[in-house]
């Protein structure tokens, strides 16, 4: 099942042949089922599994002077934290927006799929940059534009994103989010 979505966002950013797309649909995991704020691993944490958004949303966040800093959002398909293959030690924090379920796939696993496939093994380095350069814009925008403008761009990047896997419904989406608890403020 997490292998699905995760496929389509492989295929819609770089491809994959057959027998790679074979191996993803028989990785082993464990699901796991989140709940509104629930956090899925906690700064400091060392994960010996790496995750795969089935439903749902997550954030990336940190806690910054006694606000909470949301840096990325992730959707079905995104492995959040497919970098603790090589950075074993979390440095933030992931967190259910709304609910959410997610696979687990151990890091075991991956990196033995790795070894044998380098079509898998350019198509996750490919994923951790484009996750990167998402990253980047985000620092970008705080820095750039007015607050309309970067929900506008939060949106419109979420949306794009939601297309590539099939989740944009007639141009639209659910969005669990409570202007409230992100800023505090309204």
């Amino acid at each position: 099942m997490p292998h699905r979505k995760l496929i389509a966002r492989l295929q819609a950013v770089v491809g994959l042949s057959e027998q790679d797309q074979a191996k993803l649909a028989h990785m082993p995991y464990k699901l796991k089922t989140l709940d509104d704020r629930e956090h899925l691993v906690r700064e400091g944490e060392s994960p010996t599994n790496s995750t795969v958004v089935v439903s749902g949303f997550l954030s990336r966040q940190r806690v910054i002077s006694a606000r909470n800093q949301i840096s990325s959002f992730y959707i079905a398909g995104d492995m959040p934290d497919l970098h603790t293959l090589h950075l074993p030690v979390m440095d933030h924090e992931l967190c259910s927006v709304g609910c959410s379920t997610v696979a687990s796939v151990p890091h075991a696993y991956l990196i033995e799929l790795m070894s044998g496939s380098p079509g898998l093994t350019q198509a996750f380095w490919r994923e951790t940059l484009i996750h990167a350069a998402i990253y980047r814009e985000w620092i970008e925008n705080l820095g750039a534009r007015q607050a309309l403008g970067r929900i506008a761009h939060l949106l419109c990047e979420l949306a794009i994103r939601l297309e590539l896997v099939g989740l944009l419904d007639g141009g639209s989406f659910q969005l669990p989010l409570n202007l409230l608890r992100i800023d505090g403020h309204l």
